[in-house]
């Protein structure tokens, strides 16, 4: 995404980035609040109370199965992979692809799945019971991968852009340590609070 939606390529469509980056934003918040509200509403009519322990079972196992996952313990892990129409950018104006693109993003499934994280999320707002609840969760997932837009933040040069992406690529070890940690944590979190 960085390399599609950014300043410098922003300007070369003649876009402003921060219009495409705010509708990217608002797009993703929309697309995890449908996610959550979604699973919290399945959850709530499945009456959640009584399939507390299953839920948090499945947590449990997500997050076990996701840690190893992020570890490189080899897995016969098949996550979604599907990349968003880059068509769009030639075909649509600022705001559409760039509110598809985020609303995309925000639905989790929609895109690439790369972390246990979106499946959790499903799971968590379903073992809430409560739609409102879930959409929370949902909008509060939504917003964090909506700001991933910032990370084009400044970019106006290619030397500025291979830089980014370099750096980018540096924090690719630390990145998958704090996952695994949040992964863990929610896990042990879940487990306690099953028992």
């Amino acid at each position: 995404m960085l390399t599609s939606i950014n300043p410098l390529v922003e300007r070369t469509r003649s876009n402003r980035w921060s219009i495409t980056a705010i509708y990217f934003f608002v797009g993703s918040l929309v697309g995890g609040a449908v996610l959550g509200l979604t699973s919290g509403a399945l959850g709530q009519l499945a009456n959640a109370d009584d399939y507390r322990t299953p839920f948090a079972v499945s947590i449990v196992a997500v997050s076990a199965i996701s840690l190893l996952h992020e570890a490189n313990v080899t897995l016969p892990l098949r996550w979604w992979h599907r990349q968003v129409n880059e068509n769009w950018l030639s075909s649509y104006r600022s705001w559409v692809y760039g509110a598809g693109f985020g609303i995309q993003l925000g639905l989790g499934f929609a895109t690439y799945v790369v972390t246990g994280l979106v499946v959790i999320v499903v799971f968590a707002s379903a073992a809430t019971g409560d739609a409102l609840t879930g959409l929370a969760i949902g909008a509060v997932f939504g917003a964090v991968r909506g700001m991933s837009i910032l990370v084009g933040l400044n970019v106006d040069t290619p030397a500025q852009l291979r830089s980014r992406m370099a750096a980018i690529e540096r924090l690719a070890t630390p990145a998958r340590f704090l996952s695994a940690l949040a992964l863990t944590t929610i896990g042990i979190a879940v487990a306690i609070n099953a028992t």
